[in-house]
């Protein structure tokens, strides 16, 4: 695994996240190990890791249970998990790698694939592992971080999914006031902007991460709209996404608010999916459905992004993508599964 970042020095207990971590580990030999009488442990690090390779090595002596988490946070992480036979499958120094790209998340054991569970919340978190009983020997922990993939508007997953915003520029996207900034591989909004992309299929859905940011004054930040009948004219459903986290329907079409006085997260990233399909639109937040309404308007019509006159930047997007969808709700144009 060549051209990795060491995150365990083998000097210090440094990359661990907090003291109660430093007081089960201490470092040996230039190895984390547990301090003699702990019966198991946690080792979390300090350091965040996102898309890339994350390599342990570890050796393990009587050891009865042992699990590996990715992308961990309070909200959620993949697991990897091990009984004693498992972990002592091989004598010496054991190799457990988590293989993260974006969603798709993969691990191996000693170069076999490892069976995971659970699903991380966020495109980064915290490596951690914990054990009880026996005795563990943290050899290295190394970090392979990988280049964003260049990404280009029209281009086709294996899914069925088409890029519709490539991080770099507004490319296939009509501006309707002053455009909006790209910073950071995101559409960033400041005062009153909006972007829209043509979507000539009637049922569609669309995945992308949006971020609202702190502020104190009252108003909007943003919306997304559907099935405009034109630039000119407000969308038939407005997904109104308030200063304070609140979410508000606006437009002509009939429909509720479904999350009961729940709030999206200010100052943090969080994935969404929008699906539309005949006469029925709905938008889900970190896999919580939050809005969803009826619809009079049948005809395609343009995916509209906006915020209103506030000062500072208000709400961006990134990682933008659609799929045609048929009648029935299910995609068109996937790769068939084997």
């Amino acid at each position: 695994m060549p051209d990795v970042d060491a995150t365990v020095s083998g000097k210090t207990t440094d990359c661990l996240a907090d003291d109660a971590s430093k007081k089960v580990w201490r470092v040996q030999d230039g190895a984390l190990v547990t301090v003699p009488g702990t019966p198991g442990g946690v080792l979390t690090t300090g350091m965040e890791f996102g898309d890339g390779d994350i390599r342990v090595r570890y050796e393990v002596r009587g050891v009865g249970y042992g699990e590996f988490n990715a992308r961990y946070s309070p909200l959620g992480y993949v697991q990897a998990s091990m009984d004693r036979p498992q972990m002592e499958a091989k004598k010496g120094v054991q190799e457990f790698i988590f293989h993260c790209r974006g969603d798709d998340i993969t691990a191996t054991l000693n170069g076999q694939l490892w069976p995971l569970n659970g699903k991380p919340k966020s495109g980064k978190g915290r490596l951690r592992f914990c054990f009880n009983g026996g005795t563990l020997r943290v050899v290295s922990i190394d970090y392979r971080d990988l280049a964003p993939e260049r990404l280009e508007v029209g281009q086709k997953d294996k899914d069925g999914w088409t890029c519709i915003f490539n991080g770099r520029d507004l490319t296939g996207w009509t501006t309707v006031g002053a455009a909006p900034k790209v910073e950071e591989g995101a559409i960033a909004f400041v005062s009153s902007r909006g972007i829209s992309r043509s979507v000539a299929m009637p049922d569609f859905e669309a995945k992308g991460s949006l971020l609202l940011r702190s502020a104190d004054a009252a108003g909007y930040f943003g919306s997304i709209a559907v099935r405009q009948p034109d630039l000119q004219h407000p969308g038939e459903s407005y997904f109104g996404f308030y200063r304070d986290g609140t979410m508000r329907l606006f437009g002509t079409a009939q429909g509720t608010v479904v999350s009961s006085g729940s709030k999206v997260a200010i100052g943090t990233w969080q994935r969404f999916l929008l699906r539309v399909v005949g006469d029925t639109a709905s938008l889900d937040v970190e896999g919580a459905n939050v809005f969803r309404v009826k619809l009079s308007r049948l005809e395609g019509g343009p995916l509209f992004l906006h915020t209103y006159g506030m000062d500072g930047r208000a709400i961006a997007f990134k990682d933008l993508w659609l799929r045609e969808l048929g009648p029935d709700g299910k995609p068109l144009g996937a790769a068939p599964k084997p």
